[in-house]
């Protein structure tokens, strides 16, 4: 993968709204194009709210000022965009440097022509991901439509009116919009994105590993084998789906009858969380844990050549006051072994593994307790 399709491929995920320069750093017009493209429609909805009086709203009714669902969505866009373009672009990176994750310093085929058939993906090359896709599409069709019937009948839907209320015309009009554009393009495509980039990941590992590839630094400062890197990027992807999930949880807070919809919405994304976070992890934990396994079974057997083939401690004890094993050469293959068993499986720090588990828990529970409380 060239630094050429890196650049072009986030341009397109982006909605060629974010560039990076040569050096793959997002330029400073990257984010003000972003804010203020994202900013045009919550004004629009801000502007109509204000000529419908709609900003606060009596008893149960939600006004715009008071519905976080709504604010959540004028948030959360550009910083869903940020998040799956920042792990585009570092799934990227590692996929054209992956020779640096190699034992020989090159990339091996199969890793090589994995990297292809997924670029391949990303520009909807193929069938069945053009049927993936468009069935993204769809589904997002599908909830912008059913939420126009919600909000044409607000109060068996929700239990109250809200400000995109159909009675209440311009923000009824300016929602619709908005929402129809978030649903039916930029949410598919970042969730495809983001689906793609988890495949990615795990489907490049396996093919080092199988080709018995794989480099694990043992020495190297992140503690686990070198993999940081793609620690973080499924940091960044659990972090896309915590921003997500509080787009559902903040239009849990302002329904009086939390809708079906919702629930299933709820769902649905917790088990893409889930399954992503697990998935990604357990990919970079079985290739670091098989590498691991495999050099401590070497040092064993060094150690057994050091020892004459013993290793219980009382007996090498006898050869050494003997002087039939040489003391010196001891310590440094066991200094070794601390190294290589002290290495973690999965691609965190032990507080970014409480951080990570956290996020990977936090949205189910909360919305077990929102449904029951």
């Amino acid at each position: 993968m060239s630094d050429k399709d890196i650049r072009l491929l986030i341009r397109r995920y982006s909605f060629y709204l974010l560039t990076v320069n040569d050096q793959l750093q997002y330029t400073r017009g990257s984010y003000i194009r972003l804010l203020l493209i994202f900013s045009i429609l919550p004004i629009a909805q801000t502007i109509g709210s204000y000529y419908d009086n709609a900003f606060f709203l009596a008893g149960d009714d939600r006004g715009l000022l008071e519905h976080y669902g709504q604010w959540s969505v004028f948030l959360a866009p550009p910083l869903l965009v940020y998040l799956a373009s920042l792990a585009l672009k570092k799934i990227a990176v590692a996929a054209r440097d992956l020779a640096s994750y190699s034992v020989k310093g090159e990339i091996p085929a199969r890793a090589a022509e994995a990297v292809e058939r997924h670029l391949g993906y990303f520009k909807l090359k193929g069938k069945r991901i053009k049927l993936f896709f468009s069935t993204l599409i769809v589904l997002g069709a599908a909830v912008s439509a059913v939420n126009f019937l919600q909000t044409s009948d607000p109060v068996k839907a929700f239990g109250n009116y809200t400000f995109d209320s159909i009675k209440y015309f311009w923000g009824f009009l300016f929602t619709r919009i908005s929402n129809t554009l978030l649903y039916t393009l930029v949410f598919p495509i970042l969730i495809f994105e983001i689906l793609l980039i988890t495949l990615m990941l795990v489907r490049l590992l396996r093919a080092m590993v199988d080709e018995g590839a794989l480099y694990i630094d043992f020495f190297n400062d992140d503690d686990c084998g070198g993999m940081s890197a793609f620690g973080f990027i499924n940091v960044l992807i659990m972090l896309f789906w915590v921003v997500v999930f509080c787009i559902i949880l903040c239009d849990f807070l302002v329904q009086k009858e939390v809708a079906t919809t919702l629930v299933i919405s709820a769902v649905f994304c917790s088990t893409l969380f889930i399954v992503q976070s697990v998935w990604g992890v357990y990919s970079i934990h079985t290739c670091v844990q098989s590498k691991k396994t495999e050099t401590l079974a070497e040092i064993e057997k060094v150690l057994k050549t050091i020892t004459a083939g013993e290793l219980q401690v009382n007996t090498v004890l006898k050869y050494i006051m003997a002087g039939e094993v040489p003391l010196e050469r001891i310590p440094p293959v066991m200094q070794l072994r601390e190294v290589v068993r002290s290495t973690r499986t999965v691609p965190y720090t032990r507080n970014a593994a409480i951080a990570v588990n956290t996020m990977r828990i936090a949205p189910p529970v909360m919305a077990v307790i929102r449904l029951f409380a």
